[in-house]
């Protein structure tokens, strides 16, 4: 090519025929080479995203069911926890005469710090949001990630609320299949 001055100042170039001929015919054999390398990537992302949904699908499956062991177990904590606060009561006060009104109240306010059914249901709604988000299929790391940061906060509530060794070790189960869910959203 050559360059030339114009009025203003700027050059102005020519190309030869023989050039532009050779960048074209170069372009040409460049993208024949790459677009089945890219149509190949695009293949395999499609089924790495395939994978992964099938994968997050199947851990939000084991929290679901990891719930559902939980709220199966609640109600025989409960009665539990109330056998034994009988036995501390009756343990520290011997024969003394409790008033039957304040072991009630007493009773109450603590089985109302104990109750994880709130946490229960927050996280299966969670649950529900996480899979639907996975079925709206476009970009949603930053969605499921956020998602995953709740379900975590109600696992650990759960975890601290429920005072029952079962219970504590299958939240501690679904702290670590929400991990693992955090690690795959990463590749999101």
């Amino acid at each position: 090519y050559t360059a030339s001055d114009t009025q203003g100042g700027a050059a102005q170039y020519q190309y030869s025929k023989s050039l532009v001929g050779i960048f074209l015919c170069s372009f040409k054999t460049f993208s024949h080479g790459i677009m089945p390398t890219l149509e190949a990537l695009i293949k395999m992302r499609k089924v790495e995203g395939e994978n992964l949904e099938k994968d997050l699908l199947k851990r939000l499956n084991v929290l679901d069911s990891t719930l559902d062991k939980i709220a199966h177990l609640d109600p025989l904590r409960i009665v539990s926890w109330k056998e034994k606060f009988q036995e501390r009561l009756k343990a520290l006060m011997g024969e003394t005469e409790i008033d039957p009104a304040r072991i009630l109240q007493e009773a109450s306010i603590t089985a109302d710090k104990l109750d994880i059914n709130e946490e229960i249901t927050r996280f299966k709604s969670h649950n529900l949001l996480f899979a639907n988000a996975i079925k709206e299929g476009s970009s949603q790391g930053k969605k499921l990630n956020f998602i995953l940061q709740e379900m975590g906060r109600e696992a650990n509530t759960l975890g601290t609320k429920c005072q029952d060794a079962e219970i504590q070790s299958l939240a501690i189960l679904l702290k670590d299949e929400i991990e693992s869910m955090r690690e795959q959203v990463m590749n999101i």
